[in-house]
């Protein structure tokens, strides 16, 4: 077996297997291959690592916000706001129906016109 050869796990050459360096890693054809194969594997680790915290990072980011959103509905100045705006429509409508029931033409209570659909200038 004095000719059988070896293909280096690092450079993929092909060299004398008795010169070569067997390790977990695989088979080199020098020291500083074996080095350089094992700082890239190291490297591609610590790449992983650092986008499996970046997927962690941002799945965090994503609850939060969506923890800030719910907790902005909670707060009470927003849910005013929003009852504002349904007491307004509200109280439009009842004052159509009060014109409506009577047979009159709403008109606006700040300046007597005439009103037309949704548009009510005061009041």
């Amino acid at each position: 077996m004095a000719n059988s050869k070896r293909k280096c796990t690092h450079c993929k050459d092909r060299y004398p297997t008795e010169q070569g360096i067997k390790t977990p890693a695989g088979w080199f054809c020098c020291i500083d291959h074996a080095i350089a194969h094992s700082r890239k594997l190291q490297e591609r680790t610590r790449t992983k690592q650092i986008n499996k915290a970046k997927q962690v990072q941002a799945k965090e980011d994503k609850s939060s916000r969506a923890a800030s959103k719910e907790a902005k509905r909670r707060d009470l100045k927003w849910q005013h706001g929003l009852t504002q705006k349904a007491f307004n429509k509200m109280r439009v409508l009842e004052e159509k129906l009060w014109f409506k029931e009577r047979g009159l033409e709403p008109e606006c209570i700040s300046c007597g016109r005439p009103i037309g659909g949704d548009q009510w200038c005061c009041g």
